[in-house]
């Protein structure tokens, strides 16, 4: 930067031929005073990027770098941008890159708007086959797909848990007390009990019933 502002002209750089960066004849340098233009002061450093540009350069970061934070694999980055989740930009070789702050962005809402299903189906204590067919396949909750993690809301994990916390399937009550899985629907089918919450419609329906009932004490195994 101090040779180029000093007149001593590069023959190769960014400027001149793209190359990576700035390159002096050896005859020029030899023929200069180098202690002065080292001790001179100098005009903004012509022969290198504007430090403006080379900041905005390093708020890009690459796919591999996208799918650590976004806890996936590097291949699956595509299907992200694919699904409308971040835009990318694509370099001279076809690879992306991604603005370093919308990574950011993306991933903090991640992490505290959504949860992996695998996560909700184990902190309500259901097999993940279960948690999908009581509150996907129901429609009661929408499932978000990011890459190969699929993910709910937690404004959705929220209103699942208030329901859960009295409420469960005829399957999960029946392993809680030692019983089948049909057992509060055969209660249902002789009148001794009834669904407390209904999900779903007529393709697709779950019923609900009370996590606690005295009849449960007289089959309790």
């Amino acid at each position: 930067s101090r040779l180029a502002s000093a007149g001593i002209k590069p023959v190769s750089g960014p400027g001149i031929d793209g190359g990576i960066t700035y390159m002096f004849a050896r005859a020029d340098i030899e023929s200069c005073n180098l202690k002065k233009i080292l001790k001179d002061s100098y005009q903004s450093p012509a022969g290198r990027k504007l430090k403006k540009h080379q900041q905005s350069t390093c708020q890009y970061i690459e796919s591999s770098q996208l799918a650590e934070v976004l806890k996936i694999n590097t291949h699956q980055v595509r299907a992200v941008v694919r699904d409308g989740w971040i835009t990318g930009t694509k370099n001279s070789q076809g690879h992306y890159r991604f603005s370093h702050k919308e990574a950011a962005q993306l991933a903090e809402t991640i992490n505290h708007q959504y949860i992996d299903i695998e996560t909700a189906s184990n902190t309500l204590d259901q097999s993940l086959q279960s948690f999908r067919n009581t509150w996907i396949h129901t429609g009661f909750v929408q499932e978000h797909i990011l890459a190969k993690r699929r993910l709910v809301t937690q404004n959705d994990f929220s209103r699942i848990t208030d329901i859960w916390q009295e409420n469960a399937t005829s399957t999960f009550i029946g392993k809680m007390i030692g019983r089948h899985r049909s057992f509060c629907i055969n209660l249902e089918k002789i009148g001794l009990i009834k669904p407390t919450v209904k999900i779903g419609n007529k393709d697709h329906k779950v019923n609900l019933f009370p996590r606690k009932h005295h009849l449960y004490k007289c089959y309790q195994i």
